[in-house]
């Protein structure tokens, strides 16, 4: 679930440059795609609260919790935790067709990047392969749960994208 992140922060500013570049006929294909894009998030964060949790259980089994003492929040733990809460907003229609907020999900991935890593990614390359090939398959599966459900932008709201 890792690479949910890194093939969003690619993915999705590579959508909105096509938008500039497609006929107005077929925006509503790459509007899709940026909202099951924006869909992949909700995992990922789902995936990031139950390595959180797990972790507390690690720590409490262990005697290792913190103590009850209050600590302001620094600035990264406060990005961190939109980094985590907010794409559960994606789970309505109208903010997984939102450019605004997806536009604010990518400057938030890139900022963590560029603090985290100094913009250098070290993986092997079958790693790579295989987080290719689930967030592959993590994309189509959304793509066909939101094409049944009629959840896609043109389908639920036909005014949020140009036909």
């Amino acid at each position: 679930m890792e690479f949910v992140i890194i093939a969003y922060q690619f993915l999705v500013p590579f959508l909105f440059l096509s938008l500039l570049l497609t006929p107005k006929k077929y925006f509503y294909l790459i509007y899709r795609f940026i909202a099951v894009c924006n869909g992949t998030l909700f995992f990922n964060s789902v995936w990031v609260v139950y390595q959180l949790y797990t972790l507390y259980k690690w720590s409490k089994s262990n005697g290792l919790v913190g103590s009850d003492v209050y600590s302001k929040p620094s600035f990264y733990e406060v990005l961190f935790a939109i980094k985590v809460i907010l794409p559960f907003m994606f789970l309505s229609a109208r903010a997984r067709a939102g450019k605004i907020l997806t536009l604010f999900m990518i400057v938030i991935f890139w900022y963590f990047w560029f603090i985290s890593s100094n913009g250098i990614f070290i993986w092997d390359i079958t790693l790579i392969l295989i987080q290719m090939l689930s967030y592959i398959s993590l994309f189509i599966a959304l793509y066909a749960l939101f094409w049944l459900t009629k959840k896609m932008p043109d389908m639920a709201f036909p005014d949020s994208c140009i036909q």
